[in-house]
């Protein structure tokens, strides 16, 4: 694959939240060289779903405009910023009553904190500092994603968007 132009992610607002008042405006993020594939596209089917910024964007906005009590893509989330505050606390990037404040504010956090943003990133900015995601790491042996662990506010823009 062609190096890409821009990549893109979606988080929860309050991931957002986190990493800019907490994290010293460092984000760790999932990307992906598409929004959304080209439906009719010969490489569509090696993007499922969960590697897709453009339907993850859309699943978290409608589970959230539901009203259901139930929000399984939600707990999902919490999961997975409880496991990051857990990971910043150990490596000393917040300290004991930091990781206890975010914990109690994941865990009563409403559905309404977790509405999703659009990261886009310039490949230019990042390139020295993304990881790809081996075959068999990611959603889709064939899927093109990366990490980026230490990816700084000035390298990318984010919007609220309406569904996508």
């Amino acid at each position: 694959m062609p190096v890409p132009l821009v990549l893109y992610s979606t988080q929860p607002k309050l991931a957002f939240r986190i990493n800019e008042t907490y994290y010293k405006a460092i984000h760790w993020i999932w990307c992906s060289p598409f929004l959304n594939p080209n439906p009719n596209g010969i490489n569509v089917h090696q993007y499922p779903p969960s590697a897709i910024p453009g339907k993850i964007y859309t699943a978290l906005r409608s589970e959230i405009m539901s009203r259901d009590i139930f929000h399984p893509y939600i707990d999902k989330i919490k999961v997975g910023l409880l496991k990051g505050i857990s990971a910043k606390k150990s490596v000393g990037v917040i300290s004991q009553k930091e990781h206890d404040d975010l914990i109690q504010v994941v865990n009563c956090a409403v559905a309404a904190e977790f509405q999703p943003l659009l990261y886009i990133i310039p490949y230019a900015k990042i390139h020295k500092i993304i990881e790809i995601i081996p075959p068999g790491g990611g959603a889709n042996p064939f899927s093109v994603e990366y990490i980026i662990k230490e990816l700084p506010r000035k390298s990318f823009d984010v919007q609220e968007l309406p569904d996508l």
